[in-house]
């Protein structure tokens, strides 16, 4: 019997590079986490999409600066947008509308207003990475003994 993948705080904790319970923890308060209910005494489950939204997440506090204020404004679309099924082979880079959190996929829309541009790539790599689906790049072995003939 398979089933779907699904993470603790403790997992999610370890896949984003060792970062606090407490953060997790806030990000659960922000939509869409915080509309689903938990049972007490009970670990939270979060599927491989959470696992994203919460990798992304992080690259908005750390690299950007965004304050947890600003990111209940965004979570949900952020949310929204990995949750849609999507061709295979998709740019990752998406534009997030300041206004309302809405995600686009940037080669499909025109920006006329203020948002931020944000690549995904990096994320979905290091969350491959933790589920060992990829070896990440810097790990490949190289191959320095090929020739090559020039013609």
């Amino acid at each position: 019997m398979t089933g779907a993948i699904s993470f603790t705080v403790k997992d999610i904790c370890q896949a984003l590079g060792g970062i606090c319970r407490s953060r997790v923890h806030a990000w659960t308060r922000l939509p869409p986490f915080s509309l689903i209910e938990t049972s007490e005494r009970s670990a939270r489950r979060f599927n491989v999409a959470d696992l994203l939204t919460m990798a992304t997440l992080q690259k908005l506090e750390d690299i950007y600066g965004i304050k947890s204020r600003e990111l209940s404004k965004l979570s949900a679309g952020i949310h929204r947008y990995l949750i849609e099924p999507k061709v295979i082979g998709t740019d990752d880079l998406v534009f997030i509308r300041l206004k309302d959190g809405s995600v686009y996929n940037l080669p499909s829309t025109t920006i006329s207003e203020p948002g931020l541009v944000l690549d995904l790539a990096e994320e979905r790599e290091r969350i491959s990475v933790f589920l060992g689906v990829a070896p990440p790049q810097r790990q490949l072995a190289l191959v320095g003994s090929m020739s090559v003939k020039i013609r």
